[in-house]
């Protein structure tokens, strides 16, 4: 599953991270999906 639960990721996080990339919404599970280089950011930000 490469969606991301938003109610575990902090609010800047969010914010930093859709300045970074476009979300687009996945019906079949109602979540937010980023393209396929959210992992690099997310782990990079995190760092």
């Amino acid at each position: 599953n490469d969606s991301v639960n938003y109610s575990s990721v902090p609010l800047t996080t969010l914010m930093k991270f859709e300045q970074f990339k476009e979300l687009s919404f996945d019906s079949s599970n109602g979540t937010l999906v980023p393209f396929p280089c959210y992992r690099y950011f997310f782990t990079d930000y995190q760092r």
